[in-house]
């Protein structure tokens, strides 16, 4: 690292993204014991296993390419392959931060991961367990990194447009804006996506 890098990587917000990124890593596993609780008996072991999976598949999908289309480049839709692999994601912080860039990436992949665990949610009862896992890694790349990209990875819903001088859509550092916005709304443009896989025909009739 160089000393110009040093110099600018601040201890404090080092310290507290650490803690914070902690704290987002643990709503997965708590958001499976959660849904757990929500089903049947026979059907609690795969409802807790799915969010775990989803920890898995999200963090690796991200590393690979996840978060390289989200905050690898400026376009307006999607982002680039600048860092995909973790290419150039070192200790040296991003422009305009004082923290390690490999941090940032753990933190926004905490969110991914919770994300994609939440998902689950709507599928319980309703998909296998081998099924989720590949559904978890297309959905964590193809929806997760592309809309997290249009909200705070300097999407077309990023930031401020200087012609009109006027603040666009959405804003935001972590995941707020994809969670509430898109996930987690049945109004939503992935809610409402996953309320439809979630409501396709399946064999057998359900019984609480």
């Amino acid at each position: 690292m160089s000393v110009l890098a040093a110099a600018q990587v601040n201890p404090g917000d080092t310290a507290w993204m650490l803690a914070a990124t902690a704290l987002v890593l643990l709503m997965t596993p708590a958001l499976g014991l959660f849904y757990a609780g929500l089903v049947r008996s026979k059907n609690t072991l795969n409802t807790f296993m799915m969010c775990i999976a989803a920890l898995a598949i999200a963090l690796i999908t991200w590393v690979v390419i996840g978060y390289s289309l989200a905050f690898g480049g400026d376009g307006p839709i999607i982002g680039g392959l600048g860092h995909a692999f973790l290419q150039d994601v070192t200790l040296e912080p991003r422009d305009g931060q004082t923290i390690p860039h490999l941090l940032f990436m753990a933190f926004q992949a905490t969110f991914c991961i919770v994300t994609t665990a939440l998902v689950s949610g709507a599928v319980v009862e309703r998909m296998r367990f081998g099924p989720f896992l590949v559904f978890s890694g297309l959905w964590a790349v193809l929806v997760y990194a592309v809309l997290a990209h249009w909200a705070f990875g300097g999407g077309w819903l990023h930031g401020f447009d200087e012609e009109k001088d006027v603040g666009r859509a959405a804003a935001g550092y972590g995941g707020d804006g994809i969670h509430h916005r898109f996930i987690r709304q049945p109004q939503g443009a992935t809610g409402g996506a996953g309320d439809v896989l979630g409501k396709l025909p399946r064999g057998g009739v359900y019984r609480a």
